[in-house]
């Protein structure tokens, strides 16, 4: 036990280093004293910050495209790892300039950075993608002033044509919570089942049918009618009506009887596929105990300090 905390305290002390003068200025915005430093060869312009992050990650994350050319002109690690995950810190760990710049929504950023050879299947701590981090982009800053944006940057994402078949990875969850607001046909989705989206991690991660109910309570028609082909789409694969979301232990089952209780016509509709594929879709599930999210985060948070 003892050995274990001294352990823990060494790893935090050595990933724990103050930001440097250079990093602070590029966090807020400083590019002119930025340019200075990288000009003028002082060490500086490759010291890293708090938790091994390098000037080159947060020039990625805060979308300085110059500043991102000139650190790798400088020879700044283009793949360089940096970051240790926190539960509620909104790091995911290990993550490369790339990931944070696509996580931010720097699209001319992330074009710029695999146009120079930085490695699109790098993957966070966690196990997370460049198509993970672009949806979850859209997830915390889409709205509709800024949807030509963000579908540029989904696009370019999608056109690395990236492996989506991880069972560590509940990636399908972020798809589906935006995909009707964003998109007009099943086009796209499809390209994703066809690259081998795993819709079924990751039990007591995610249960991406749960997202569906708001886009069957949309006022447009249009995009309930989408809402119901993207449904038809997920119903014909191997879907688990029982993967779990571990924060309140809500299912895939819960999120298809919320649409049962949607009077409009594409939800009716709705529910006949829906119980074509799972005739004993309103049986009760067995009870779930759930471990709370704090403590599996938690326990998290220790492990990656043991790796």
């Amino acid at each position: 036990m003892i050995r274990s905390f001294l352990l823990i305290t060494a790893l935090l002390i050595m990933n724990c280093a103050s930001d440097t003068a250079l990093i602070q200025k590029i966090k807020t915005g400083n590019t002119a004293y930025a340019n200075q430093v990288i000009d003028s060869n002082s060490p500086e312009w490759n010291e890293e910050g708090e938790f091994s992050l390098t000037p080159l990650h947060y020039a990625a994350e805060y979308g300085h495209l110059e500043l991102v050319k000139k650190l790798l002109d400088k020879g700044a690690d283009i793949n360089a790892k940096g970051g240790i995950y926190f539960a509620t810190g909104g790091r995911e760990g290990r993550e490369t300039p790339l990931l944070l710049a696509i996580k931010y929504g720097h699209t001319e950023v992330a074009k710029y950075l695999v146009s120079k050879g930085a490695n699109v299947n790098d993957r966070t701590y966690r196990k997370r993608s460049v198509t993970y981090m672009a949806w979850y982009y859209v997830f915390l800053h889409f709205d509709e002033k800024n949807k030509k944006e963000t579908l540029e940057l989904l696009n370019f994402v999608n056109s690395l044509n990236t492996k989506l078949d991880s069972s560590d990875e509940p990636l399908a969850s972020e798809i589906i919570r935006g995909y009707v607001s964003l998109y007009s046909n099943t086009d796209v989705f499809k390209s994703y089942l066809s690259r081998n989206l795993n819709l079924n991690c990751c039990d007591r991660q995610s249960a991406p049918l749960v997202f569906l109910k708001s886009d069957f309570m949309n006022k447009d028609v249009k995009k309930r009618q989408l809402a119901l082909e993207l449904l038809d789409l997920i119903l014909k694969t191997d879907i688990d009506l029982h993967l779990r979301h571990f924060k309140n232990g809500v299912s895939n089952r819960t999120g298809l009887l919320e649409i049962f209780e949607i009077q409009n016509e594409e939800a009716q509709k709705a529910k006949i596929l829906i119980k074509a594929k799972f005739p004993n879709v309103e049986q009760p599930e067995p009870e779930w105990k759930t471990i709370p999210r704090g403590i599996l985060e938690g326990f998290g948070d220790l492990l990656f300090f043991w790796l």
